[in-house]
């Protein structure tokens, strides 16, 4: 039961964008622990300075023969610049339902969650791994449950990390906050290639591109 619990935080933290700064599609097998246990796909597309993101995951985790956790998400954004312009996801996280709908107007960014309605500012970032700007951010919208969380970041830090198949130079960076310990690599062009996240019972879950 810790597991799962820990696997259910530790999944609602995760990135819900993934690229660079061209459209481009991407599929990511999910390990946990080294054992596959799902995937992550994401759809990215440009008309000028408007970024649309369509993202789906489908997770299971079982033992023995029964499964023990299961996790699918779907989510929307739509950018404008480095700005999030609009957001509409769905989450089932075992028995538990979440949704997020939220769009900037009249001077601030208005979220409907599981929880209620917040409003908060105009220009905003979630969890943009596909936009490096993020990373400036001391605050990140969680787009499963539509929370507002403080962030730390550390890093770049020289490193090596297997992308394609190929061990290629990165850039590492932990991103850190309650509840929440990420470590993604970056190329030297700034292209997003690996992540890594410890659960907070002491599990790791990974992505790895296919």
């Amino acid at each position: 039961m810790r597991l799962i619990f820990a696997l259910m935080v530790t999944l609602m933290l995760l990135p819900d964008n993934a690229g660079s700064s061209h459209g481009r599609d991407w599929s990511f097998r999910v390990l946990l622990d080294g054992r596959e246990v799902g995937s992550h796909r994401f759809e990215l597309s440009h008309d000028g300075e408007v970024t649309r993101l369509e993202t789906e995951a489908d997770i299971r985790v079982k033992f023995l023969f029964a499964t023990v956790y299961r996790y699918k998400h779907r989510n929307v954004e739509i950018w404008d610049g480095n700005c999030l312009k609009q957001i509409d996801s769905n989450t089932r996280a075992n028995r538990k339902e979440f949704f997020v709908e939220g769009e900037r107007r009249d001077g601030a960014f208005l979220v409907q969650a599981r929880d209620g309605s917040r409003e908060l500012p105009e220009c905003i970032m979630s969890f943009a791994y596909w936009n490096p700007t993020f990373l400036r951010e001391s605050k990140l919208l969680n787009s499963q449950d539509g929370k507002y969380l403080p962030v730390q970041v550390e890093g770049p830090v020289e490193s090596q990390q297997v992308a394609g198949g190929t061990q290629v130079p990165a850039l590492r960076y932990r991103l850190t906050g309650e509840k929440l310990d990420i470590s993604l690599w970056y190329t030297r062009d700034n292209e997003w290639i690996a992540l890594e996240s410890q659960t907070t019972s002491g599990h790791t879950l990974r992505y790895e591109m296919l």
